[in-house]
């Protein structure tokens, strides 16, 4: 829940809310006692830094602590300034706060503590405060918690409304693969396969019939035994590739390795990232691919180096390669002819909300840069 984004806004909004009725507290109904002014400051500071930093809203939801002092400090303003009118739509406003916790037992306590003190106050207070009044008020931040619980109720069910919705586009996608990859098999490396068949027969037919034969049909052989070898290595990496049920740092240093050869090395890290949703993880592994795949046809490298690490809240992924490189003018020119490979990665990022930089000239290898937001991922500790 407390990385989508869009829950994040809603809470944030509210703070912004909160912020904004203290403001007019101060404004229209300024007390008389210095500690309640400072009680007030300290709760419009606590709003405006959730209203502008998600992490501190993440900390705040998962810290019970910082809850209850955050209520704390509202209850203490309105001992120290009862009955403050504009005080109490503060009140209200933290109620629906609270109603957003994550887990019952981290909203009901509040809840508690604030009904707790709207009734010590109300019925306490020097000054004349009805027990409709104090019923009315406590109802109030009754259905102000429940309108919160049913703002985070509703953004449970989207959640699970998405993940089924990405489980069957990961299903699907994972059945259109194996279709793919059967045809594959059957137009290419199952013709290349029959093919070494046939050229074995014949070469046997010659060695007794036609000796002079022999050596061409050697070479024939050797060649088509080379490209089924490189069929099955492009069918095995495309395999791969759509493993989204494994961890994403085991998939990418498979796929290294199987680009690796005795003249380059490639190299890989995954820093801080525990996972990625299954969609993002699964653009990430084909961007790198298709990066190895570039330097492999292309790029006369000795070392490549896969990174996949976060920089303040950004998710970074790097491919490097020490080769030949190219000039990036050439791009428009190249995909006239039907080569989009650059753009295949670009269209991957941006289909998860990311985008690519490629950072390239001839002589001094090529970067390929791919960010994205992490709002969607999970950093390991």
């Amino acid at each position: 829940m407390l990385s989508d984004t869009s829950y994040l806004k809603v809470c944030r909004s509210l703070f912004a809310f909160r912020l904004l009725a203290c403001s007019l507290t101060a404004a229209l109904s300024p007390s008389a006692s210095t500690l309640a002014a400072a009680l007030l400051l300290l709760s419009a500071v606590i709003s405006a830094w959730a209203m502008l930093d998600n992490r501190f809203v993440r900390g705040y939801f998962r810290h019970p602590l910082l809850v209850g002092l955050d209520l704390l400090v509202i209850v203490l303003y309105l001992s120290v300034d009862w009955p403050a009118d504009l005080g109490l739509l503060v009140l209200a406003v933290s109620a629906i706060v609270i109603g957003l916790t994550l887990t019952p037992w981290l909203s009901l306590p509040g809840l508690i503590m604030l009904l707790g003190s709207v009734i010590v106050l109300g019925s306490g207070s020097t000054e004349p405060w009805p027990v409709s009044s104090t019923l009315g008020l406590a109802c109030a931040l009754v259905g102000s918690t429940a309108l919160g619980w049913t703002i985070r109720h509703a953004f449970v069910e989207l959640q699970l409304s998405r993940d089924l919705i990405l489980a069957e586009r990961v299903r699907l996608s994972e059945e259109a693969e194996r279709a793919r990859l059967a045809r594959a098999m059957h137009d290419s490396l199952g013709k290349t396969v029959n093919g070494i068949s046939l050229a074995a027969s014949a070469l046997q037919s010659a060695a007794t019939r036609r000796p002079e034969q022999v050596a061409t049909i050697a070479r024939d052989l050797e060649a088509a035994s080379r490209v089924a070898a490189d069929e099955s290595r492009t069918l095995l990496r495309a395999l791969r590739r759509h493993q989204v049920d494994r961890p994403l740092a085991e998939q990418l240093g498979e796929l290294a390795r199987s680009y690796a050869t005795p003249g380059r090395q490639v190299r890989t890290t995954v820093a801080g990232i525990a996972d990625l949703p299954p969609d993002q993880a699964e653009e990430v592994v084909c961007i790198v691919a298709e990066a190895l795949e570039n330097v492999e046809r292309h790029a006369s490298a000795t070392t490549v180096d896969v990174r996949l690490r976060h920089e303040d809240g950004v998710l970074v992924l790097t491919v490097t390669d020490d080769g030949k490189g190219f000039d990036l003018r050439s791009v428009p020119a190249r995909e006239r002819q039907g080569h989009f490979g650059l753009r295949g990665m670009r269209e991957r990022a941006e289909r998860t909300g990311g985008r690519v930089r490629i950072d390239s000239a001839r002589g001094r290898g090529t970067t390929v840069e791919a960010r994205w937001q992490m709002a969607q991922t999970e950093v390991s500790p």
